[in-house]
């Protein structure tokens, strides 16, 4: 079997069908397809039995526990696929696409360990899609771990598991799982993966569809339990950096650290009720920002010094609304130039 493709799947009947019709027309015999449900108030479990009875590459698992992690963890448990793939059941892929990265993954499965692609962010309010390309679509194959500060440049979100290929035996090996009951767990499963230095391919494919906007999913809800969580994934992850003998290291801890002042304006957005907690927060771990090399992220902390956390959260929360009007304005300027 090539690939385990791991759907978590939780109150979503709208949208699981067309994440497994997308799946099923981008893969083969050699792909299973895992449904891990959980307690849903909907028609989502039954809509997974009946893809299970009609797809024999399609099976359900009811996961142990509660939560994304427990899911995924349920899944990497049974999967039997030399490689792993994530999708998230509100999403989809690509077919073609998806197709194509397969066919790369079997003419380089015994010299790759990880593969990174590119992806679409598309608008389920609009349907605009959003192409992030952090490889390039003008960049051939790259093989190597030596093309990550590359990717990195822009100092984007990068760590989200759906865009990556995941060797299984690589994944046992080095005991990476799922931290469980935490939010933000992507950013530490993609940080244990990168500091095991994985035989790395960097392919453009923008074969996933990650979806925005739905308004019950949790990652439009800021709530505190979501930025603590958040808080202390990030400083852990730049902890085990730092202790680590990663060639970009330095390079994971600065990223790290950027993601941690851009949370900062997110106590904005948290409950009125939860605000003094929030900046508590950033008074207890702003010394992960003298972590590493980075010179930005030092002056971030002598400015945090003399700044109360509330006035730089306030500054940094209207720079953010400010770069979103921005973006909306060009959007339809090009809408308006095309009419």
């Amino acid at each position: 079997m090539l690939i385990s493709i791991i759907v978590p799947v939780l109150n979503i009947e709208k949208y699981i069908e067309r994440c497994l019709e997308s799946i099923l027309a981008g893969c083969s015999d050699s792909c299973e397809i895992i449904l891990v449900t959980g307690v849903s108030s909907d028609n989502s479990n039954e809509i997974c039995e009946r893809y299970q009875m009609a797809f024999p590459n399609v099976r359900v698992l009811q996961q142990s526990g509660k939560g994304l992690s427990n899911a995924r963890n349920c899944a990497l448990d049974v999967a039997v696929g030399e490689y792993v793939s994530y999708v998230d059941g509100d999403d989809y892929v690509d077919s073609e696409l998806f197709r194509s990265l397969l066919e790369t993954l079997r003419a380089d499965r015994d010299e790759v360990d990880l593969i990174a692609t590119d992806f679409r962010r598309i608008s389920a309010i609009n349907g605009r899609i959003e192409n992030i390309y952090q490889i390039g679509e003008q960049k051939s194959p790259q093989k190597g771990l030596d093309f990550l500060p590359y990717m990195l440049q822009k100092k984007q979100c990068f760590w989200n598991v759906w865009r990556f290929i995941y060797r299984r035996s690589f994944l046992e090996g080095h005991g990476i799982r799922f931290l469980e009951n935490r939010l933000s767990e992507d950013i530490d499963y993609t940080t244990k993966v990168l500091l095991q230095s994985p035989r790395t391919l960097f392919l453009h494919c923008p074969f996933y569809y990650y979806c925005v906007g739905r308004g019950d999913s949790l990652m439009d809800r800021p709530t505190y339990k979501r930025l603590q969580d958040t808080v202390d994934i990030l400083c852990n992850s730049i902890n085990l950096s730092e202790l680590s003998s990663f060639v970009y290291s330095q390079l994971l801890i600065g990223q790290y650290q950027f993601e941690y002042i851009l949370n900062i304006a997110i106590t904005k957005e948290v409950p009125s009720e939860d605000r003094k907690r929030a900046y508590q927060l950033f008074r207890d771990t702003m010394d992960v920002l003298n972590k590493g090399k980075d010179p930005f992220s030092h002056f971030v902390r002598k400015l945090l010094h003399v700044l109360p956390i509330s006035l730089f959260a306030g500054a940094l929360y209207r720079l953010k609304m400010c770069k979103r009007f921005a973006k909306r304005s060009v959007r339809k300027m090009k809408v308006g130039g095309n009419n």
